[in-house]
């Protein structure tokens, strides 16, 4: 579990980069199934600008924006469950902390499906799962997999995808042509992969506070 400093030192980082007029994606991975690339706790950084780089040539990429800002504070539904909760500059540190504490029960909860769970807020997490932090929102989304394998027209399976904290920004990276001419030839196979790294939103159980 992320503790108050470590909420609060990564909202500092991307204050910083608002100030300057540039923004900031902050993304941490928590357990087996979420695609941590290293066992110890670590908070990554990526600046929104270079995540954009390259899209002004796609189709749309000129609307490309980060994912939970997106959809922080409203009813948008995706192929998998996330929390979002807006965040403010001038929200102490405390406060941001218990915003992520709070997203991370929602979480517990609807990995679990029990409505009595105790949730630990220290030590340990109970499950996998990733944070994003922008400006603006903070968001949550439980993990059941890290990656899920795809097949090309025939069936035969080609790779797997698997997916880290950037999911929560909108980009995914995959490690060959195959994998990327398969994932583009429908919608279905991306929602797919993303309903089978989480819990799919119509399985997500109503959580009371």
């Amino acid at each position: 579990m992320l503790e108050t400093g470590d909420v609060n030192a990564a909202y500092a980082c991307i204050q910083a980069y608002h100030d300057a007029g540039r923004e900031l994606f902050v993304f941490f991975n928590s357990g087996d199934h979420s695609g941590a690339s290293q066992p110890h706790r670590h908070l990554q950084l990526l600046p929104v600008d270079c995540m954009r780089h390259g899209l002004q040539t796609a189709a749309q990429g000129s609307e490309w924006a980060v994912l939970a800002d997106k959809i922080c504070g409203t009813e948008k539904t995706l192929p998998f469950t996330v929390f979002t909760s807006p965040i403010r500059a001038d929200t102490s540190a405390e406060e941001r902390h218990l915003t992520y504490l709070a997203l991370y029960k929602r979480a517990v909860h609807a990995a679990l499906a029990i409505a009595d769970v105790e949730v630990a807020i220290e030590g340990e997490a109970q499950i996998s799962y990733n944070l994003a932090m922008t400006s603006t929102c903070m968001a949550l989304c439980p993990r059941r997999a890290e990656g899920v394998s795809i097949n090309d027209g025939d069936g035969n399976e080609i790779g797997k995808v698997a997916l880290n904290g950037t999911v929560l920004a909108g980009t995914a990276l995959v490690k060959n042509e195959l994998e990327w001419n398969a994932l583009k030839t429908t919608s279905e196979m991306m929602s797919c992969v993303l309903r089978g790294i989480g819990i799919p939103s119509i399985d997500t159980p109503r959580f009371e506070q």
